[in-house]
């Protein structure tokens, strides 16, 4: 459900289902987080589906902006599931043979502010799982087997023609899927799959490395007294680590000298799964960043090796287990289904070694990249991509 027709009782089921619902008691058509979204007052209001939609795995999400801190924002048949607040936190509940099981959260999610929210629920591993704006936010285990068809009240549980816990806010892009998505379809609903932390190197001066992911994770770039460079400079100042990096793969990029230059990335990110940049070495052997104390990336005689990384995947230009050349630029990307709480991200330095040479776009994910994914990053955005 889109909610884009601004107009009428009916927000229709653009899936394509024919599972339409009934504006009813009042909600509002108002602006959403796409176009048009709705309105809900707290009261009575809601939108109700009488259609049974049959669920066994499954994903629920959309996206709200509260006006109070509790409400059910997604609820089938009065405690069939449940996706809603309480407290200002998300929940999900399930009944699963006669069992209520709930996952809580724990973030935070402020009144007046727009959010994208999921669960979902696999009976193969048996979790129950709830993300808060691309990022996993609480999981809880059950047993049993879930499968439900029932029908669908949005800004309240059904109870009768009112229904209870009513959602005082805005609810824009209500999803149901009959199977549950994974963390990288999650990440692609919630900003079309963008890194939690992207430098891009395109300042061409200054010492401040921004953060081009929206979540203001800047870096302090340090130029050592030593080495080939003892500046920061400018991208039209010579031997200096924005001039000795002035071209890039992307616009410019910025230059380490091997002896003590990095880049300090000072706040802490939750379950990154997945890292990417562009390297041109001076050498096959290096040391190019680290995400925490034991957790780093850096190359042998051009083999990449993902250290403190569980079961990496590694790519070199698009190859699994590619080599790193010296003189050129290479893509690497590491990706792990296990999440890294990255508290001390260094670029150009793990542990004492200083890594000699330049890099460019820098990001890491909060979900391992697919392999399609990984060419879109390699190509700049494009399914295909000429030159150099």
């Amino acid at each position: 459900w889109n909610f884009e027709e601004g107009t009428g009782t009916t927000a229709k089921d653009t899936s394509g289902n024919n599972n339409n619902g009934t504006l009813t008691n009042g909600p509002t058509w108002a602006a959403g987080k796409m176009g048009t979204g709705i309105t809900f007052y707290g009261l009575t209001d809601q939108v109700y589906v009488t259609n049974n939609i049959s669920v066994t795995n499954g994903t629920w999400e959309a996206w709200i902006k509260p006006g109070a801190g509790s409400g059910e924002i997604l609820e089938g048949s009065g405690t069939g599931w449940r996706l809603y607040l309480a407290s200002n936190k998300l929940q999900a509940t399930f009944s699963i043979g006669g069992n209520i099981t709930t996952a809580s959260g724990n973030t935070t999610v402020a009144n007046g502010q727009w959010y994208h929210v999921v669960m979902t629920i696999n009976n193969a591993d048996k979790y129950i799982r709830i993300y808060v704006n691309g990022k996993q936010d609480g999981s809880v285990s059950f047993s049993g087997t879930f499968s439900m068809a029932t029908n669908v009240c949005m800004g309240c549980q059904c109870s009768g023609s009112t229904g209870v816990n009513h959602f005082t806010g805005s609810i824009d892009q209500a999803r149901i899927f009959n199977y549950a998505r994974t963390p990288a379809q999650i990440a692609w609903d919630y900003n079309r799959g963008g890194p939690v932390g992207w430098w891009k190197m395109d300042e061409c001066q200054g010492t401040t490395i921004h953060d081009s992911s929206g979540n203001a994770n800047d870096g302090t770039l340090t130029v050592g007294a030593s080495g080939t460079q003892t500046s920061a400079g400018t991208c039209t100042t010579a031997s200096t680590a924005w001039g000795n990096g002035t071209t890039g793969k992307f616009n410019s990029s910025l230059n380490f000298d091997g002896t003590d230059d990095y880049v300090n990335e000072p706040t802490s990110v939750a379950n990154v799964q997945g890292v990417s940049f562009w390297t041109k070495p001076s050498t096959t052997t290096q040391s190019f960043l680290q995400l925490a104390s034991g957790i780093s990336v850096s190359a042998s005689a051009g083999s990449v090796s993902a250290t403190g990384f569980t079961s990496p995947t590694i790519y070199v230009n698009g190859v699994l287990g590619g080599a790193v050349a010296a003189g050129v630029w290479n893509h690497i990307v590491i990706t792990t289904g296990t999440g890294i709480t990255a508290n001390a991200i260094k670029l150009g330095l793990v542990g004492s070694t200083y890594y000699a040479g330049r890099l460019d776009d820098v990001r890491i994910y909060n979900y391992a990249l697919t392999k399609e994914q990984i060419f879109n990053v390699m190509n700049g955005g494009a399914s295909l991509k000429f030159g150099n």
